[in-house]
């Protein structure tokens, strides 16, 4: 209750005495709300919602600014960096021959992992994975291969001999909130700008020895049956924040994660979001069926954003490639 009361004291002070300097006083409000925000998050927050607004300006449907630059890697077989408010992800995708999966000689390999260390944030230490990043893993795993946006067996080469393995790294090199949207946006894009050689194999495949031969000057497109997105929202205070921050991922009730595609078909739903693996205040609460149906429409929007952030970037790329050339 003192540090209550100090803290309004303090803004008062800022606000009616009548300082010299304005950009004094604008450092000394600042200071005072970063501290009245620090020992008093939730109730920082309701002042805000309130009126209809975040701290950061948006209101809760609003996403923060995205941008999206393709073909980030050269050594990479597809690459991509997203930057989505604070957050920035970088995936790059490398390909690799392999033997087909031992459970199905007619399947290739996706192996995607997601990369949280100290870097892009304090709250992760050196050493094992985080939870985190195992979670994220995992669930992009299932939205590329369950979400039918790559085929594994179409990077199947020979059946029961040979296949291509595509190893997608994401590393995340910021951690301001709502990594998941940066990751499943990273990825889809990359993939959409993989490319593979062309593998020269003998007319009669009992000849092959080892590893074939590739011609890089021939390089197919990776099939991508469809292009996603995500779309994450967390519940604080009772309001849905659209691309959540990472204050408003501490301080939510709830989150939910829906992956559509350009269709507007929803591709995967993870609830909680998959970077947030429970509630972080005392008491959990729900979804209800209208909160579900919101998060609905506005994914409807945000995903179908996205996507078109994803199209613009892959045409932008590949006229700055033609122009090179």
């Amino acid at each position: 209750v003192c540090l209550f009361v100090v803290c309004f004291r303090l803004l008062h002070m800022t606000m009616t005495s009548s300082l010299t300097s304005s950009s004094s006083s604008s450092v000394t409000v600042n200071v005072a709300a970063h501290t009245f925000k620090t020992v008093y998050p939730t109730e920082y927050y309701s002042r805000f919602l309130e009126h209809g607004i975040r701290p950061d300006g948006r209101a809760p449907s609003k996403s923060r600014k995205c941008s999206i630059a393709t073909g980030t890697i050269s050594k990479a077989n597809g690459s991509a960096l997203v930057t989505m408010g604070g957050t920035s992800v970088v995936c790059g995708i490398k390909a690799e021959f392999a033997n087909p999966r031992l459970d199905n000689g007619k399947l290739g390999w996706i192996v995607p992992n997601v990369i949280l260390s100290p870097m892009c944030s304090s709250r992760f230490k050196i050493g094992r994975p985080a939870p985190e990043a195992q979670r994220l893993t995992t669930f992009l795993k299932d939205v590329i291969c369950s979400g039918a946006v790559v085929s594994e067996e179409d990077i199947c080469i020979i059946p029961d001999r040979l296949a291509w393995v595509l190893y997608i790294d994401v590393q995340c090199l910021n951690y301001d909130g709502n990594v998941i949207d940066a990751c499943v946006l990273a990825v889809m894009t990359a993939l959409r700008n993989t490319t593979l050689p062309k593998v020269l194999l003998p007319d009669d495949l009992t000849e092959l020895e080892g590893v074939p031969e590739v011609d890089i000057s021939i390089q197919t497109p990776l099939n991508v049956k469809r292009t996603v997105a995500a779309c994450t929202h967390a519940l604080v205070n009772n309001k849905l924040m659209n691309d959540p921050t990472i204050d408003e991922e501490t301080l939510c009730a709830a989150s939910i994660t829906l992956v559509m595609d350009e269709e507007a078909r929803i591709c995967s739903i993870c609830q909680p979001a998959p970077h947030i693996p429970s509630p972080t205040v005392d008491s959990a609460t729900p979804l209800s069926k209208k909160q579900m149906d919101l998060c609905i429409n506005r994914a409807e929007k945000t995903c179908s954003s996205l996507i078109t952030k994803i199209e613009t970037s892959l045409f932008s790329a590949k006229g700055s490639s033609e122009t090179s050339q």
